[in-house]
This record gives structure tokens, sequence and C-alpha cells, in this order.
């Protein structure tokens, strides 16, 4: 099984994704095969890459299956369904609860042996924990919201515009380089705008096509 680290983006279950041959330095491709499993190593908080060591990826991730490698060596993989809490919870006769606070280390109320056996079978099942639950023990949403307009001179097909393509593909290294995520959503009405912000508590705004008399 091959691991790969995941730096600033987010892996979700029974999705495709496509990753170029530079991710896979490290990597003798030759080693490589079309079907081979691989495991994506989730970091566990926002770092500089230069101080980052083993210790700052959970030791237990998403897995995958590599789908397609191309001629350049790039490679398509696909991830696989995420094991739940509940799923290790019920396997090991245990609460939900006491598999969550191993999890986030709170195990000063739990056995040495009961902690050891939910550690184990965490790696065994290759668990990562919600993205979803941990950014709310921040209190941070960690997305940034690119609002577009979605004006009826491109008939429905603003995201295709040459200048807004370009503004997105800026804006989504930009974004990932500072360890957020962007959510793109276009909008006819201004008044939309606090409203989606607010409902995901999101950490910024861009917002483009809309005069400021908007």
């Amino acid at each position: 099984m091959i691991s790969i680290p995941v730096f600033d983006m987010m892996i979700l279950p029974e999705v495709t994704f496509y990753f170029k041959k530079d991710l896979f330095d490290d990597i003798d491709l030759q080693m490589i095969k079309q079907g081979e499993e691989v495991l994506f190593m989730m970091l566990k908080e926002s770092r500089n890459r230069e101080e980052l060591s083993a210790e700052d990826f959970y030791t237990y991730g998403v897995s995958g299956q590599i789908e397609h490698i191309d001629d350049d060596g790039n490679i398509r993989i696909r991830a696989k369904e995420r094991v739940k809490i509940s799923d290790i919870a019920e396997e090991l006769g245990v609460s939900t609860a006491t598999v969550s606070n191993v999890i986030h280390g709170k195990t000063k109320k739990i056995s040495d042996e009961t902690v050891k056996r939910v550690q184990a079978l965490l790696e065994e099942r290759q668990y990562i924990p919600s993205m979803a639950g941990i950014l709310l023990a921040q209190n941070s949403s960690k997305i940034i919201g690119v609002f577009v307009n979605d004006h009826e001179k491109y008939e429905g097909h603003a995201l295709d515009d040459a200048f807004i393509s370009s503004s997105l593909n800026y804006l989504s290294t930009e974004i990932e380089a500072h360890g957020k995520f962007m959510m793109v959503k276009k909008a006819k009405n201004p008044n939309e705008i606090l409203q989606f912000a607010s409902m995901w508590n999101m950490d910024g705004l861009v917002v483009i096509g809309f005069c400021h008399q908007d």
C-alpha cells in the first residue's frame, strides 16, 4: 500500500481524484500499478510544510485505489467509503463516546486495554476523523466563499467566462496556500451572499462581478 500525505485538500469518500506526478517525487513510479491500494495521510492541523514531521499526520486516513495511470505518470485515484465512529464502536462493543474520546486523546477515564483496542481498529479500518467535526470544534470553517454574479449575459455559464475562470484558478492557489478551502457559488441577488456566508460560517468572502451599488 502506498501512503500519500495530504496537505491542503479535503479527500471525500467515493470521489475520484486526479494527482499530477509531481506529488510522487519520492515514489518509484515503476512500482505503482493500476488497482493498487493507497492511503491518504491526513494533516492534523495547518502548518508550514518545511516544519512538518511524521507526527503531524494522522497514522490512519482515507483509503483509495488507483484507477488509472497515464503516459505522463499522472494518477487517478478513487477514494473509498469512509468508516464511521459508530462502525468502530459496534465492532468493539463500546460506546461511540469512548471511540470519540480515544480519537481526540481524552483517555484519562478509559482503560489502557480499551485505548489500545480502539487505536488498533482505527488503524486497521483506516478511519479518518470527520473534517466537519474537527472544524466545528475549532469554531472555524476554514472556508473562503467566492461569489460570482450570475448575470443574464452569461446565459447560465458564468463560470465558463475566461476572466472568471482565470480568477478562480488564481484564488484557488492562494486560498489553498493559506490552509483554507474555497467554496464557489453563483448568485443573482447580492442579498444571497451574507445569508449563505453566515449559513456556512465562512472565514472570508470574495465577490466577483457585483458593482458597488449592488
